[in-house]
């Protein structure tokens, strides 16, 4: 995928891409089962999507050399810009159990949990969200809905995996913790926010 953004970049635009192998048993089955538990670790803070809405929000009245409001140690676009979080040291633990599926919470935000399957997933206890994030949605007047539809909202990775393995899981990370549950359904729902 390569993004364009004139707006932001002039002239050349050089990616780089990494690929990685693995045997069939290696890979998790992919699909979540009703009466999962949900594992979720936090995020760094944008990732990856979502920078064209934060982008927009953010220069509305600010330039992304102003201090950030919320830590006024870093600029707008030092916040905007904190590299993604790589959740590698994930999986030991989740192939060590019988992790059934995983998920990065990234563009499409939270919506992104049904790439796990048609399920309905309920998240009542995700990760508190990061500054950057009440400053776009203040910035450009975004409702929490399309906030939760764009963005990580604080959680950049969840696993759905059996109770008893998610909680071995949420306590062999530093980080980690169950988050929520699946169910039967269609659906997505974030604190109650249904998305």
């Amino acid at each position: 995928e390569t993004a364009v953004m004139p707006d932001v970049i002039e002239g050349l635009d050089l990616a780089g891409a990494c690929a990685g192998l693995a045997t069939e048993e290696e890979l998790f089955d992919g699909t979540a089962r009703a009466g999962d538990a949900l594992v979720g670790l936090p995020s760094s803070g944008i990732h990856s999507n979502g920078l064209t809405l934060a982008r927009e929000a953010a220069t509305r009245n600010h330039e992304y050399t102003d201090p950030f409001p919320y830590d006024g140690d870093r600029t707008v676009g030092e916040v905007l810009l904190e590299p993604t979080r790589v959740y590698r040291e994930v999986l030991g633990p989740l192939h060590a159990a019988e992790t059934h599926a995983a998920a990065h919470v990234t563009g499409g935000g939270w919506t992104n949990l049904s790439r796990m399957g048609s399920f309905r997933y309920v998240v009542e206890d995700p990760f508190e969200p990061r500054p950057v994030f009440e400053f776009v949605q203040a910035e450009g007047d975004v409702t929490d809905e399309e906030m939760h539809r764009t963005f990580n909202m604080g959680t950049g990775f969840v696993a759905a995996l059996p109770p008893a393995d998610a909680a071995a899981v949420a306590d062999s990370l530093e980080d980690a913790r169950v988050i929520g549950r699946v169910e039967e359904g269609d659906s997505v729902a974030v604190r109650g926010l249904e998305l």
